[in-house]
């Protein structure tokens, strides 16, 4: 049964848990510059430490949804938040090892898979339907929310030579979610206002509801998602890296333009939820965001680190909002091929997850096949490019969200 008023306040919750877990992943980004010397410069690894997060989610995406539909987020969240204190506390044991950073790195991602499927649900069935756009737009910032947060806190810690306070500041803000989870709101009260069952009706299914397991169209597009997501964390991953490398900025200049995409990410997410909400199909959208994201790679070899480098880093950051939007608005414009939204996120997360998995490593692989970073651009805008193509046969199976 739909609402038939929006509950901001669990929209924002929902939010909230997505940014607390953006801002674990995306925290390594801006420290590589300071971590890779300690790691013996071993690149693989480096983008094994953002991949992992991807690993994780491919084991536990499904089995998460499923139990979630069941029984609500309440236990999940839970365990999630011990997970990710867990993991913020190995990574500041010192030595600084390979090893003990993929542990800590692996609990971080697993309480990044249920954050991601948790949050968003809680935010999306927190919306009434007239109001969804706009709460579907809301969630997909939780990334570039993530990543501004983890920027605004690394900008002055890389700047001084230093990334534990990147960790630092991930426990306090795990503890304070703690207990934020369970004073404002109360496990319990998860349990039994944000369960995402729908159980099917019979007969013909009812506009925007959810029936029949998780249907081709879905899966088609957990496909997109894979794909744009590859793109998407090898640009967001080593992008400091790139800039101190072929541009020669400093690791803290490095960090302020890292900011730029995350910062365009954001308005990006507004107006196409904006958008959606007025009527354009989500097909409309993603097409010429996909082509605007493609033409930035392809250009990259052109781009210098002056005004041009900062218009394409804006665009990037505009069109890869949107994109996210389009992409997460995707289990409620694909709605008679999905039984629930649990199901129908998991589904989308799991493509997500393939797609963080291969793209930090796949960096290093077409560095170390080229001597440097010419084939990136090129093979990442074709990538990119042909997503614009394969999104059409979606046309026919979205609905409006």
């Amino acid at each position: 049964m739909e609402r038939a008023s929006t509950d901001w306040a669990g929209v924002g919750f929902g939010v909230g848990l997505g940014v607390l877990a953006a801002y674990q992943q995306f925290k390594l980004a801006p420290a590589l510059p300071l971590l890779l010397p300690q790691l013996g410069d071993d690149r693989l690894l480096a983008g094994l430490l953002m991949s992992v997060f991807a690993i994780a989610g491919l084991v536990l995406s499904v089995p998460v949804g499923r139990l979630q539909a069941r029984s609500g987020p309440a236990p999940l969240v839970a365990l999630a938040l011990s997970s990710m204190l867990v993991g913020n506390v190995l990574a500041l044991v010192p030595p600084v090892t390979g090893l003990g950073l993929l542990a800590s790195r692996t609990a971080e991602g697993i309480a990044f898979t249920v954050m991601a499927i948790a949050g968003a649900v809680i935010a999306t069935e927190s919306a009434a339907p007239r109001t969804r756009p706009l709460a579907v737009a809301l969630w997909a910032s939780w990334v570039p929310f993530g990543q501004v947060l983890a920027v605004a806190v690394a900008a002055p810690s890389v700047a001084a030579g230093a990334w534990r306070p990147l960790w630092l500041v991930a426990v306090a803000l795990t503890v304070a979610a703690g207990g934020l989870c369970w004073y404002r709101f109360g496990f319990a009260a998860l349990r039994l206002r944000y369960r995402s069952r729908r159980p099917a009706p019979r007969g013909p299914a009812p506009a925007n509801g959810f029936r029949g397991g998780v249907g081709g169209p879905v899966w088609l597009a957990a496909g997109l998602f894979m794909l744009w997501s590859l793109q998407f964390m090898a640009f967001m991953t080593w992008l400091p890296q790139y800039l101190v490398e072929a541009h020669g900025l400093a690791p803290g200049r490095a960090v302020l333009a890292y900011a730029v995409p995350p910062l365009l990410s954001i308005v990006g997410n507004l107006v196409a939820g904006a958008a959606l909400r007025a009527g354009l199909g989500v097909v409309s959208l993603l097409v010429p965001m996909f082509a605007i994201q493609a033409l930035v790679w392809l250009l990259l070899p052109w781009t210098a680190s002056g005004w041009s480098g900062v218009a394409s880093l804006a665009a990037w950051g505009l069109a890869s909002g949107a994109t996210a939007t389009g992409l997460f608005a995707m289990p409620y414009a694909l709605a008679d091929h999905a039984e629930s939204p649990s199901q129908a996120y998991a589904a989308l997360l799991t493509g997500r997850n393939v797609g963080v998995l291969f793209g930090p490593v796949l960096v290093p692989a077409l560095i170390s096949l080229a001597g440097g970073w010419g084939l990136v651009g090129p093979i990442f805008g074709l990538l990119t490019a042909l997503l614009a193509v394969a999104v059409l046969p979606l046309g026919r199976s979205v609905a409006k969200v």
